[in-house]
Formats: C-alpha cells, structure tokens, sequence
C-alpha cells in the first residue's frame, strides 16, 4: 500500500494469506521506533500499531510508516 493510505483507527491485513491484523492507534513523528535496517533511520512518521491476532494478540509495536505500509495488503476496516 501507499503510506498515504495509511490511517488512525484503521485496521489492515498482510500481503500474502492476510491471516495477521493490525490496527493503527497513532501516526506521528514522534514516534520513534528501532531501526535496524540499512543506512540511515528513515525521516518519517512512525506508526504505533496493535496486534488483533496471530501469534501476540493485543501486542502494541510500532514501525516507521513506509515500513507498516510495505507490511499491509488491504485495510479491512
């Protein structure tokens, strides 16, 4: 997806089987999540998400906004 498409309150799938759900709870850039990609930490809001299911439901994570929006296959709210 586009992070651009990306939104509070939203609950999106994974590409893939999709069996795994994430809703969004902020977007900011003060969120500042662990980096442990190549080069430089991006300059980008993060997004601070909850786990709906899969292995660790409830679990509250958060990735930068081109990462989460990589991750999601389609908003099923």
């Amino acid at each position: 997806m586009n992070p651009s498409e990306i939104k509070v309150d939203h609950t999106y799938r994974n590409r893939g089987k999709g069996s795994t759900r994430r809703t969004v709870l902020v977007i900011s850039e003060k969120i500042k999540p662990d980096w442990s990609g190549r080069g430089p930490k991006p300059k980008e809001p993060g997004v601070r998400f909850r786990n709906e299911n899969g292995r660790y439901p409830q679990l509250i994570e958060e990735l930068y906004l081109s990462s989460f929006a990589n991750w999601a296959g389609e908003d099923v709210t």
